[in-house]
């Protein structure tokens, strides 16, 4: 409920901001635009001075195709595509090491994020048919 509550925050100070201060966000303030409804990413392509229609096209990638990068988005301007790299990122996943276990399946998998920050996920199967899965986000939160 609280990351809710923040996220919220952060939109909201977004759509207060103007098209010139969104331009000057430093890297460390930049917003993970998965994060975006695509209600909200309309809101903010609009503070950008860019039309709405837009945020669709920009939710599609993201979303459904599975883009990593602005550059990848063909039908995007390249002036919408260097706002939104300046403002906003696309959060990326980098698996860096994965281990199984020859006895029972497990799967462990230290995976690195945009930020540099690390989480370790372990991926366990039980009964043939239950799946659960551990994530540590507190393992390597300053990055590697």
């Amino acid at each position: 409920m609280e990351k809710n509550i923040e996220k919220v925050d952060e939109i909201s100070k977004v759509e207060n901001k103007s098209t010139e201060d969104l331009r000057k966000i430093s890297i460390a303030e930049k917003i993970n635009i998965n994060e975006f409804t695509q209600e909200q990413l309309e809101k903010y392509i609009e503070n950008l001075g860019e039309k709405k229609f837009h945020a669709k096209q920009i939710f599609k990638w993201v979303h459904r195709i599975g883009v990593l990068s602005f550059d990848d988005m063909t039908d995007i301007s390249k002036t919408l595509r260097d706002k939104l790299k300046e403002n906003t990122y696309i959060l990326n996943m980098e698996v860096i090491e994965c281990q199984k276990s020859k006895k029972d399946g497990t799967m462990k998998f230290l995976i690195k994020l945009t930020d540099n920050a690390a989480i370790e996920t372990v991926f366990m199967k039980y009964n043939h048919r239950k799946y659960n899965m551990c994530i540590d986000s507190s393992w390597m939160q300053n990055g590697l």
